[in-house]
């Protein structure tokens, strides 16, 4: 499970956790600490690298829910799954 570690009443950590229920996957916030760390089993993310790990998990829930379905999809060059 993700678990974001946040300093208590972070305005980055707000958007964080915005982001992860749009995307609806299960995380934990652990309140503490001086700055916002992402932890993913055993991959630690922090700084500026945190906007890039959330576009990766996007492209990845995104096709993971693509293939997880009944449903056929047009891919971009008109082709059909």
């Amino acid at each position: 499970m993700i678990t974001v570690r946040v300093p208590v009443e972070s305005d980055e950590a707000d958007s964080i956790r915005a982001l992860l229920d749009e995307l609806v996957v299960a995380y934990a916030v652990v309140e503490g600490g001086t700055a916002v760390a992402i932890e993913d089993g055993d991959r630690r993310v922090t700084g500026e690298a945190i906007p890039g790990y959330l576009a990766e998990l996007g492209d990845f829930v995104a096709q993971w829910r693509k293939f997880q379905t009944d449903t056929c999809y047009l891919e971009d060059d008109g082709s059909i799954c």
